[in-house]
């Protein structure tokens, strides 16, 4: 299976998404240290990799990089947004 990648326009496939680098972005002042929990991501080109779970004063846990089922992803959370505007 061959698909093209919209950051770069360039054909990929399954075994070039696990090379692929964490989304960086800012720091949270909410975000704590990691619990030690893994989550599943659920992103179109990730799904499936295990993610770090990180405390957050707002929303209990968090992930910082990817986005995951039943934990709150800092890139849509409204108050990260607000801060990093």
């Amino acid at each position: 299976m061959r698909i093209i990648d919209r950051r770069n326009n360039k054909l990929t496939t399954p075994d070039d998404w696990q090379a692929k680098e964490p989304i960086k972005i800012f720091p949270c002042e909410y975000r704590g240290e990691k619990t030690g929990d893994k989550a599943t991501c659920n992103s179109c080109s990730s799904r499936g990799r295990q993610v770090d779970v990180y405390q957050c004063s707002i929303h209990g846990t968090c992930t910082a990089d990817y986005r995951a089922t039943g934990v709150q992803w800092c890139k849509r959370c409204p108050v990260f947004q607000e801060q990093n505007q």
